[in-house]
Protein backbone atom coordinates (compact mmCIF):
# COMPACT_ATOMS: atom_id res chain seq x y z
CA UNK A 1 0.00 0.00 0.00
CA UNK A 2 1.24 3.73 0.05
CA UNK A 3 1.27 3.80 3.59
CA UNK A 4 1.78 1.68 7.14
CA UNK A 5 -0.57 2.85 9.19
CA UNK A 6 -1.83 1.24 12.57
CA UNK A 7 -5.09 -0.12 13.76
CA UNK A 8 -5.98 3.16 14.71
CA UNK A 9 -7.54 4.98 11.74
CA UNK A 10 -6.92 8.42 11.54
CA UNK A 11 -8.16 9.24 8.58
CA UNK A 12 -5.28 10.87 6.53
CA UNK A 13 -4.79 8.32 4.43
CA UNK A 14 -1.56 8.85 3.34
CA UNK A 15 2.16 8.69 4.63
CA UNK A 16 1.13 10.77 7.37
CA UNK A 17 -0.47 7.94 9.29
CA UNK A 18 2.69 5.75 8.78
CA UNK A 19 3.65 4.22 12.44
CA UNK A 20 6.83 4.59 14.55
CA UNK A 21 7.03 2.26 16.85
CA UNK A 22 9.29 3.01 19.45
CA UNK A 23 10.46 2.26 23.29
CA UNK A 24 10.23 -1.58 22.43
CA UNK A 25 11.27 -3.76 24.87
CA UNK A 26 10.31 -7.01 26.88
CA UNK A 27 11.51 -10.38 28.18
CA UNK A 28 11.13 -14.37 28.14
CA UNK A 29 11.25 -17.30 29.92
CA UNK A 30 11.42 -20.78 29.91
CA UNK A 31 12.47 -24.31 29.97
CA UNK A 32 14.54 -26.01 27.44
CA UNK A 33 15.61 -29.71 27.11
CA UNK A 34 17.84 -30.92 24.16
CA UNK A 35 18.25 -34.61 22.66
CA UNK A 36 21.64 -35.60 21.17
CA UNK A 37 21.10 -37.04 17.56
CA UNK A 38 24.75 -37.75 16.58
CA UNK A 39 28.01 -37.14 18.33
CA UNK A 40 27.82 -32.96 18.61
CA UNK A 41 24.41 -32.76 16.73
CA UNK A 42 21.41 -32.03 18.93
CA UNK A 43 17.81 -31.03 18.56
CA UNK A 44 16.59 -28.93 21.40
CA UNK A 45 12.56 -28.31 22.06
CA UNK A 46 11.22 -25.89 24.80
CA UNK A 47 7.99 -23.56 26.06
CA UNK A 48 8.40 -19.73 26.40
CA UNK A 49 6.70 -17.16 27.90
CA UNK A 50 7.34 -13.56 26.60
CA UNK A 51 5.85 -10.04 27.41
CA UNK A 52 6.75 -7.70 24.89
CA UNK A 53 5.93 -3.89 24.90
CA UNK A 54 5.94 -0.84 22.50
CA UNK A 55 4.45 2.61 21.08
CA UNK A 56 3.87 4.73 18.82
CA UNK A 57 2.54 8.32 18.33
CA UNK A 58 0.50 9.92 16.06
CA UNK A 59 -0.15 13.84 15.53
CA UNK A 60 -1.37 16.25 12.92
CA UNK A 61 -4.07 18.27 11.77
CA UNK A 62 -6.93 18.89 9.68
CA UNK A 63 -8.17 22.42 8.20
CA UNK A 64 -11.74 22.73 6.98
CA UNK A 65 -13.04 19.95 9.23
CA UNK A 66 -16.40 19.32 10.38
CA UNK A 67 -16.49 18.84 13.91
CA UNK A 68 -19.85 18.43 14.78
CA UNK A 69 -23.03 18.56 12.93
CA UNK A 70 -26.91 18.26 13.92
CA UNK A 71 -30.21 19.11 11.87
CA UNK A 72 -30.00 22.47 13.45
CA UNK A 73 -26.16 23.15 13.33
CA UNK A 74 -22.66 22.42 11.94
CA UNK A 75 -19.60 23.47 13.43
CA UNK A 76 -16.70 23.96 10.94
CA UNK A 77 -12.31 24.98 11.25
CA UNK A 78 -9.35 23.56 12.16
CA UNK A 79 -8.51 20.92 14.74
CA UNK A 80 -5.02 19.45 16.14
CA UNK A 81 -4.58 15.98 17.17
CA UNK A 82 -1.98 14.21 19.21
CA UNK A 83 -2.49 10.46 20.65
CA UNK A 84 -0.34 7.56 21.65
CA UNK A 85 -0.99 4.23 21.71
CA UNK A 86 0.76 1.64 24.13
CA UNK A 87 0.61 -1.71 23.63
CA UNK A 88 1.63 -5.06 25.45
CA UNK A 89 1.46 -8.56 24.68
CA UNK A 90 1.45 -11.77 26.49
CA UNK A 91 2.88 -14.87 24.36
CA UNK A 92 3.20 -19.22 24.39
CA UNK A 93 6.38 -19.82 22.43
CA UNK A 94 7.32 -23.36 21.50
CA UNK A 95 10.81 -23.87 19.69
CA UNK A 96 12.86 -26.64 17.97
CA UNK A 97 16.23 -26.27 16.64
CA UNK A 98 19.07 -27.86 15.62
CA UNK A 99 22.20 -27.22 17.73
CA UNK A 100 25.78 -28.36 17.10
CA UNK A 101 28.33 -27.95 19.29
CA UNK A 102 32.37 -27.23 18.96
CA UNK A 103 33.95 -28.29 22.60
CA UNK A 104 36.65 -25.27 23.62
CA UNK A 105 37.77 -27.17 26.90
CA UNK A 106 37.09 -29.95 29.69
CA UNK A 107 33.91 -27.55 30.89
CA UNK A 108 33.45 -24.88 27.96
CA UNK A 109 31.62 -25.29 24.45
CA UNK A 110 30.46 -23.21 21.75
CA UNK A 111 26.56 -23.81 20.63
CA UNK A 112 25.59 -22.91 17.38
CA UNK A 113 22.08 -23.14 17.06
CA UNK A 114 19.14 -22.68 14.29
CA UNK A 115 15.32 -23.85 13.82
CA UNK A 116 12.13 -22.58 13.88
CA UNK A 117 8.83 -21.20 16.61
CA UNK A 118 5.47 -21.34 16.77
CA UNK A 119 3.68 -18.91 19.33
CA UNK A 120 0.27 -18.48 20.60
CA UNK A 121 -1.20 -15.00 21.53
CA UNK A 122 -2.75 -15.08 25.09
CA UNK A 123 -3.39 -11.14 25.01
CA UNK A 124 -2.48 -8.12 23.23
CA UNK A 125 -3.80 -4.82 23.99
CA UNK A 126 -3.49 -1.52 22.79
CA UNK A 127 -4.33 1.41 25.23
CA UNK A 128 -4.85 4.53 23.08
CA UNK A 129 -5.28 8.20 24.99
CA UNK A 130 -4.81 11.44 23.05
CA UNK A 131 -6.60 15.19 22.65
CA UNK A 132 -7.73 17.15 19.65
CA UNK A 133 -7.98 20.97 19.57
CA UNK A 134 -10.69 22.44 17.25
CA UNK A 135 -11.39 26.20 16.31
CA UNK A 136 -13.89 27.27 13.40
CA UNK A 137 -17.39 28.85 13.23
CA UNK A 138 -20.80 27.74 13.90
CA UNK A 139 -23.31 28.03 10.60
CA UNK A 140 -27.13 27.61 11.17
CA UNK A 141 -28.57 24.35 9.27
CA UNK A 142 -31.93 24.59 7.09
CA UNK A 143 -32.21 20.95 5.88
CA UNK A 144 -29.69 20.34 3.45
CA UNK A 145 -28.82 24.56 3.33
CA UNK A 146 -26.62 26.04 5.56
CA UNK A 147 -26.59 30.00 6.79
CA UNK A 148 -23.94 32.38 6.71
CA UNK A 149 -21.41 32.11 9.93
CA UNK A 150 -23.07 32.57 13.41
CA UNK A 151 -20.09 32.58 15.80
CA UNK A 152 -17.70 31.27 16.47
CA UNK A 153 -17.02 27.85 18.84
CA UNK A 154 -13.93 26.65 20.59
CA UNK A 155 -13.52 22.90 21.43
CA UNK A 156 -10.73 20.56 23.34
CA UNK A 157 -11.59 16.66 23.36
CA UNK A 158 -9.66 13.91 25.55
CA UNK A 159 -9.94 10.37 23.62
CA UNK A 160 -9.31 6.65 25.84
CA UNK A 161 -9.67 3.41 24.66
CA UNK A 162 -8.58 -0.11 25.67
CA UNK A 163 -8.49 -2.26 22.98
CA UNK A 164 -7.97 -5.81 22.55
CA UNK A 165 -6.60 -6.88 19.40
CA UNK A 166 -7.82 -10.29 19.24
CA UNK A 167 -11.70 -9.53 19.15
CA UNK A 168 -13.44 -7.94 16.72
CA UNK A 169 -15.68 -5.21 18.61
CA UNK A 170 -13.87 -2.18 19.35
CA UNK A 171 -15.04 1.03 21.23
CA UNK A 172 -13.84 4.82 22.11
CA UNK A 173 -14.75 7.28 24.81
CA UNK A 174 -14.39 11.00 23.88
CA UNK A 175 -14.38 13.68 27.29
CA UNK A 176 -15.35 17.32 26.75
CA UNK A 177 -12.72 19.61 28.02
CA UNK A 178 -14.04 22.81 26.61
CA UNK A 179 -16.82 23.65 24.59
CA UNK A 180 -18.70 20.42 25.53
CA UNK A 181 -17.28 20.57 28.94
CA UNK A 182 -17.72 17.14 30.74
CA UNK A 183 -19.88 15.88 27.81
CA UNK A 184 -18.86 11.65 27.49
CA UNK A 185 -19.71 10.37 24.29
CA UNK A 186 -18.89 6.37 23.69
CA UNK A 187 -18.65 5.15 20.37
CA UNK A 188 -18.28 1.03 18.87
CA UNK A 189 -17.42 -0.40 15.68
CA UNK A 190 -17.64 -4.00 14.81
CA UNK A 191 -15.48 -5.52 12.43
CA UNK A 192 -15.52 -9.25 10.12
CA UNK A 193 -12.18 -9.91 11.30
CA UNK A 194 -9.87 -8.66 14.66
CA UNK A 195 -6.77 -6.49 14.11
CA UNK A 196 -4.10 -9.16 14.83
CA UNK A 197 -3.91 -13.20 14.63
CA UNK A 198 -3.11 -15.37 17.59
CA UNK A 199 -1.06 -18.05 15.84
CA UNK A 200 2.39 -16.84 14.15
CA UNK A 201 5.57 -18.58 12.92
CA UNK A 202 9.37 -17.99 12.46
CA UNK A 203 12.71 -18.57 12.19
CA UNK A 204 15.28 -18.55 14.76
CA UNK A 205 18.96 -18.27 14.87
CA UNK A 206 22.18 -17.69 17.47
CA UNK A 207 25.14 -18.57 19.59
CA UNK A 208 25.49 -19.72 23.18
CA UNK A 209 28.72 -20.43 25.25
CA UNK A 210 28.37 -22.84 28.00
CA UNK A 211 30.77 -23.07 30.86
CA UNK A 212 30.00 -25.79 33.45
CA UNK A 213 26.08 -25.44 32.81
CA UNK A 214 26.21 -21.63 33.19
CA UNK A 215 25.19 -20.41 29.56
CA UNK A 216 25.22 -16.47 27.67
CA UNK A 217 23.69 -16.40 24.03
CA UNK A 218 21.67 -14.62 21.95
CA UNK A 219 19.36 -15.40 19.78
CA UNK A 220 17.51 -13.65 17.20
CA UNK A 221 13.64 -14.45 15.94
CA UNK A 222 12.60 -13.59 12.77
CA UNK A 223 8.74 -13.66 12.43
CA UNK A 224 7.31 -15.67 8.84
CA UNK A 225 3.99 -14.92 9.26
CA UNK A 226 2.03 -12.01 9.09
CA UNK A 227 0.66 -10.47 12.63
CA UNK A 228 -1.79 -8.43 10.59
CA UNK A 229 -5.53 -9.51 9.24
CA UNK A 230 -5.71 -8.55 5.91
CA UNK A 231 -9.66 -7.92 6.12
CA UNK A 232 -8.81 -5.50 9.19
CA UNK A 233 -6.12 -3.37 7.81
CA UNK A 234 -7.52 -2.83 4.35
CA UNK A 235 -10.78 -1.58 5.80
CA UNK A 236 -11.82 1.80 7.64
CA UNK A 237 -10.15 0.22 11.00
CA UNK A 238 -11.12 2.10 14.34
CA UNK A 239 -12.27 5.82 12.50
CA UNK A 240 -10.55 7.72 16.08
CA UNK A 241 -11.33 11.50 14.45
CA UNK A 242 -14.35 9.63 12.88
CA UNK A 243 -12.89 10.21 9.36
CA UNK A 244 -11.96 6.77 7.45
CA UNK A 245 -10.20 8.96 4.48
CA UNK A 246 -9.02 6.72 1.69
CA UNK A 247 -7.49 3.35 2.96
CA UNK A 248 -4.67 2.64 0.59
CA UNK A 249 -3.11 0.04 3.23
CA UNK A 250 -3.21 -2.72 1.04
CA UNK A 251 -0.80 -5.41 1.38
CA UNK A 252 0.04 -4.06 5.12
CA UNK A 253 2.02 -6.38 7.22
CA UNK A 254 3.12 -6.86 10.72
CA UNK A 255 5.70 -8.69 12.23
CA UNK A 256 7.95 -9.06 15.11
CA UNK A 257 11.45 -9.03 14.95
CA UNK A 258 14.12 -9.46 17.90
CA UNK A 259 16.89 -9.80 19.67
CA UNK A 260 17.09 -12.14 22.72
CA UNK A 261 19.81 -12.19 25.05
CA UNK A 262 19.98 -15.60 26.87
CA UNK A 263 20.70 -16.38 30.35
CA UNK A 264 20.17 -19.86 31.54
CA UNK A 265 21.74 -22.82 33.65
CA UNK A 266 21.55 -26.71 32.21
CA UNK A 267 21.27 -29.94 34.08
CA UNK A 268 23.14 -32.70 32.45
CA UNK A 269 21.74 -36.14 33.42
Amino acid sequence: GEYAGSAINYGKGNSEENVNFSSASGFTVGLLADYRLYKNLYLMAGLNYSYLQYKNQQSGSYSDYTVSQTESYVQMGTLQYNFEESYNMHLIEVPLMLSYRFVLSKYGSLHINAGGYVNYGLSAKLKLSGSSEANGTNYIRLGDFISEPAGDFSKNMMYEADIDLYKKLHSYTTIGKSGDMGLENQYSFSFQKSPLKRFNYGLKFGATYELKGFQIGATYNLMLSNMANDDYFEGTRIPILLETGQNNMKGYKQKINSLEIKLGYVLRY
